[in-house]
């Protein structure tokens, strides 16, 4: 079994996109077991388009020797800017009051805060100037878009990953050796350490049959390539204690997690996403674009998501998964705290 890990590991969806919300407003279905937090869905991601404002605060150079409070509050900085700077358009959409300065202050305080506490937490590490400079061009592509990422997309799956590894361990610790926190353990190529069970564990890209139990092993495969490899092609079966092929359509399942991207496990089998009407539990059960809404009666169906500022009742039946007093965001990093700028 892989456990939860610190930084974007043991936090919902995107944590940089989480924290600039002051408390998640949406009612999101559990993600897939051991699958990639990406942000919520509603439309395509793209790539981050160079014409797309990231922003006035620079993020220079490969990495920052030694992380320190002013190289986070930098980075803090410019993820606030490339956010505020481009939600207006959104923020107008759903006929939320919006204040860029406001923005800009609150989302800079806590990313700051909640990344140093995991740094802290963490040991310190390298800070990755390449990685938080692409964090922040995707987060100003989705603002100036008004969207959110598709979960299935590369840039969800980039996004994630450099959140994960925004910090570089700066240990000597070796793959198998005891460590505290994830920085005692040493950096590797083609292998991302963790410091799991109080000893380093290196995660190496999936192959069918690689073990994934980080208890019985110190180096496994990362099944689900949250930090390496390929994503979409295999999960981390707990009973084996291996990595396996994720099932088609039509295959046999025990859970939603062995099942290909776009499917899900019902009644045994590997299904289809719900359609339009069809009866849902949670969105992760209805087709892309749709959202699971509780009608009159009490009952949840699949229906057309709504957009910026149609009516709703809870945060499901948002695009963006957020209902705010009656309305729904355009997206869910234009939220009506972000745009005000308040908590």
């Amino acid at each position: 079994m892989q456990p939860s890990v610190r930084f974007a590991f043991a936090v919902p969806t995107a944590l940089l996109v989480a924290v600039a919300c002051s408390a998640p407003e949406a009612d999101v279905a559990p993600p897939r077991d051991e699958a990639p937090d990406a942000p919520p869905t509603a439309a395509d991601g793209g790539d981050a388009s160079s014409a797309v404002s990231t922003g006035s605060v620079a993020l220079d150079g490969a990495s920052v020797a030694t992380t320190t409070a002013s190289d986070v509050a930098a980075f803090a900085a410019a993820y606030a800017d490339a956010l505020c700077s481009n939600i207006g358009p959104c923020c107008q959409a759903a006929s939320f009051a919006y204040d860029a300065a406001a923005c800009t202050s609150k989302v800079a305080s806590n990313i700051a805060g909640v990344v140093l506490s995991f740094t802290a937490a963490d040991g310190g590490g390298t800070l990755r100037q390449d990685r938080a400079a692409r964090l922040v061009a995707s987060i100003a592509r989705q603002a100036s878009t008004c969207s959110d990422l598709n979960q299935s997309s590369a840039e969800a799956t980039d996004f994630v990953r450099d959140l994960i590894t925004l910090f570089a361990p700066t240990g000597t610790a070796a793959t198998g050796a005891a460590c505290a926190m994830e920085n005692d353990c040493a950096d590797a190529p083609g292998a991302a350490p963790r410091c799991l069970y109080g000893r380093c564990v290196a995660h190496l890209p999936a192959t069918d049959g690689s073990p994934c139990d980080a208890q019985s092993s110190t180096t496994v495969g990362d099944c689900t390539a949250r930090l390496i490899g390929t994503p979409g092609t295999f999960w981390c079966d707990d009973t084996l204690g291996t990595c396996q092929a994720l099932g088609p359509l039509g295959s046999a399942c025990s859970k939603t997690a062995a099942c290909a991207p776009g499917t899900r496990c019902t009644a045994g089998v590997c299904s289809s996403l719900a359609a339009m009407g069809e009866p849902c539990a949670a969105r992760s059960d209805c087709a892309h674009g749709l959202a699971c809404v509780r009608g009159a009666q009490g009952s949840r169906a699949c229906a057309s998501a709504k957009v910026g500022g149609a009516p709703c009742k809870d945060s499901d039946e948002c695009a963006s998964f957020s209902c705010s007093m009656g309305i729904c965001a355009a997206s869910s990093l234009s939220t009506r705290e972000n745009c005000a700028g308040s908590n």
